[in-house]
Order: C-alpha cells, then structure tokens, then sequence
C-alpha cells in the first residue's frame, strides 16, 4: 500500500506493508515484483506507461521507502506489483497482486527560495533518505533569480 496522498508531492514514497514480511525476504526479490511506469499523457490512461527506474529499501519491518529519482510535478503514474508464492510475509501468506495509480502534485505556487550566503551561483536543495524530503528539488542562481 502506497501511504501518499493524492497526489503526491515527493520523490521518496513509504509503502506500508500490513503484515510486514518473512525474515528472508530481500528488497531485492521484493524490486524484482515491481513496476512502475510514467503514462505519456497524465490525463488519457489510455496512453503508453513507459518504465520508470527506482530504488526500494527498508525503513522498518513493516515499511518500504520507494526512491524515484525521475518522478515529475503533474504526472501520472502507475506501481504494479506481480503476486509471488516465493515471497511470504510474517504469517506465511503469500504477496499478492495488486495495482495502484496515483498523480503528482505541482511544486507549490507560493514557493520562496534560500538566500545563497555562499558565492555560488547554483545550488541544489535534496535532503537525504534519512531526513524529511523537501516536495520537490530545488534549484537557486545566487543572482537574485529565483528560476
């Protein structure tokens, strides 16, 4: 289950899984289930989903952080994970097929930018995993632009 409301503002998304999962199951055989696409047209469905490439880690036993480098402001995406009888979650069930679809938020109209204390003219803002992530990487010029 994807925990971001609709529709999501961030590249880091947790998904929660309820049960958690078996002590030898890797993020690795969990990524291998995966699929995630970017349709063409973020208002037909009917338009091509092409791949989009991501990384999954654990945050905890029962939480997932999916990291997309890629994702965009006002898309529309599609997750597909592929059931499996290998991949078992604590109480021994196996994963089960599921689908979700979900848009991307634009960056927010009242967005205000640092003031650069340095000499540099650009600087990109993208915390870490381990930190809150901001909704969307932001780029500065030190040249009072706010582009």
């Amino acid at each position: 289950m994807l925990s971001c409301l609709h529709p999501c503002s961030y590249r880091r998304l947790l998904m929660w899984l309820p049960h958690g999962t078996a002590a030898d199951v890797t993020t690795a055989a969990l990524t291998a289930q995966m699929y995630l696409c970017k349709y063409d047209d973020p208002y037909k469905w009917q338009t091509p989903c092409n791949q989009v490439p991501f990384q999954l880690e654990r945050v905890n036993k029962g939480q997932l952080l999916l990291t997309v480098p890629s994702l965009m402001p006002r898309q529309h995406y599609q997750l597909k994970v592929a059931g499996s009888q290998a991949i078992r979650d604590a109480y021994g069930l196996p994963l089960e097929e599921s689908t979700t679809y979900f848009f991307t938020n634009e960056p927010a109209a009242d967005l205000s930018y640092p003031k650069l204390a340095t000499s540099a003219s650009v600087m990109v803002l993208e915390p870490d995993a381990q930190q809150r992530p901001l909704p969307w990487p932001v780029v500065y010029r030190g040249n009072g632009s706010q582009d």
